[in-house]
């Protein structure tokens, strides 16, 4: 997918013209490690550049990669430190006893001042990636602001607050977006830029309903090593999923958006006079019906044999529109292999499936089956598919799930896999 848009701020990222600013989003691990775009592309220091709310995207042609501008050490150069400490609580540059050491060494004698702070250590620590790479080095000692301390560094500064403000609690350490501080203090050279883009429009918008499967006491199927748990890899997988497809136009809804039962608060919602996962799963196409879903997605990750592995989607051959149903299916399913097949993963002994092979309970899945004793009102998305996306319970498998990139792969293709989809039915 090579452009991307995102309403939360109004700009795109693409991978056009060579500059990879999409492919790189992706690599450093999307919004959860930079934030979202909050700009154009433009031109500083005979770079192409894109502010993203936490960094700032500066175009290497020599290495065909993104290097992340240092953003307060611009601030400084541009004589911005009484600015930022009197508008942003941000320390100014402290002085290290780190010339003629090696950049190794250097590093480490800048990192040893988060030792001073457990609470801010753990958060430079705790980023998606290289948190060098999220952060830059530590260019200011530790400071006493009165209602908090703060930690300067390259690209971003960390607050741990003592008391509580309307922002924070007490104890919680918040960071201030390099990028988002540029843009206030006004260094960036092209204003234009700054400028959000008009959503593009989308000739295939549509109502897309995403399932990510379990969440809160069901935890689905799971394992020790490495540590996995089915209700987390949905989670993740659909948030993503959800942000790819908001880019694209259309109107998206996650069934769940947090480790949390969907059955809240819990009622009897099928009418069989008692509260149990039945009543989850019904809220979960009662939500998908009050979004007019044209499409309904529910993910999960299988459990099994130990030997068993692969992708597998099921569909329902017995619901109205079943060619429809099996078509969404397949073309989910293709994605998906693909999506591992660089990764050492694939279909192996799964396929694409008629949901009543499973032996549910009246013969069909909640979620995307007919009417039955359990099911009191039926999804009604013109296209339903239930994924497994690999299995917990495989070494190999679950190895692939625990990776981050492997989880944006298979966000994209899901991505994918709903664009064509939606490409054939118009």
């Amino acid at each position: 997918m090579g452009s991307r848009f995102f309403v939360e701020t109004g700009f795109s990222v693409s991978d056009s013209d060579g500059v990879r600013f999409l492919s790189e989003f992706d690599r450093f691990g999307g919004v959860g490690a930079v934030g979202y775009p909050a700009s154009r592309r433009f031109t500083w220091d005979g770079f192409t550049v894109q502010v993203f709310q936490r960094v700032i995207f500066q175009w290497r042609p020599e290495s065909h990669s993104v290097a992340f501008v240092n953003v307060f050490d611009r601030l400084h150069e541009a004589g911005y430190d009484d600015w930022l400490a009197s508008v942003r609580q941000t320390p100014p540059p402290g002085s290290f006893a780190d010339a003629g050491l090696s950049w190794d060494a250097a590093a480490a004698l800048r990192l040893r001042v988060l030792d001073r702070d457990p609470a801010i250590k753990h958060a430079y620590f705790d980023v998606v990636g290289d948190p060098i790479q999220a952060n830059g080095l530590p260019v200011s000692d530790i400071v006493d602001f009165g209602n908090h301390v703060a930690l300067r560094s390259q690209r971003v500064v960390f607050q741990r607050w003592k008391v509580g403000v309307p922002w924070a609690r007490a104890g919680q350490v918040t960071v201030a977006l390099g990028g988002d501080i540029a843009k206030e203090a006004g260094i960036l050279p092209d204003r234009a830029a700054l400028v959000p883009e008009t959503a593009p429009s989308h000739s295939f918008a549509a109502s897309i309903v995403i399932d990510p499967g379990h969440g809160g006491a069901e935890s689905g199927a799971a394992r020790d090593v490495p540590v996995l748990i089915e209700k987390d890899v949905t989670l993740d997988i659909a948030r993503r999923l959800a942000v790819l497809l908001r880019g694209l136009g259309h109107r998206v809804t996650l069934t769940r958006t947090a480790d949390a039962e969907v059955n809240v608060p819990a009622l009897d919602r099928n009418g069989d006079r008692r509260i149990d996962v039945d009543d989850d799963l019904q809220a979960r196409v009662d939500i998908a019906n009050d979004a007019d879903a044209d499409l309904f997605v529910s993910l999960h990750s299988n459990g099994g044999p130990p030997a068993l592995r692969g992708v597998a989607t099921y569909y329902c051959a017995d619901c109205t529109d079943s060619t429809r149903h099996r078509s969404l299916a397949v073309t989910v399913q293709s994605a998906a292999v693909e999506a591992v097949r660089p990764y050492g993963g694939g279909a192996f002994g799964a396929g694409v499936y008629d949901e009543a092979g499973l032996g549910k309970p009246y013969g069909h899945l909640f979620v995307i089956g007919p009417k039955t004793p359990r099911v009191a009102r039926p999804n009604r998305a013109e296209a339903q598919a239930l994924v497994e996306m690999l299995f917990v319970s495989n070494a190999a498998d679950a190895a692939l799930l625990a990776r981050s990139d492997v989880r944006g792969s298979l966000a994209e293709a899901l991505a994918r896999a709903v664009e064509a989809y939606l490409s054939e039915r118009r």
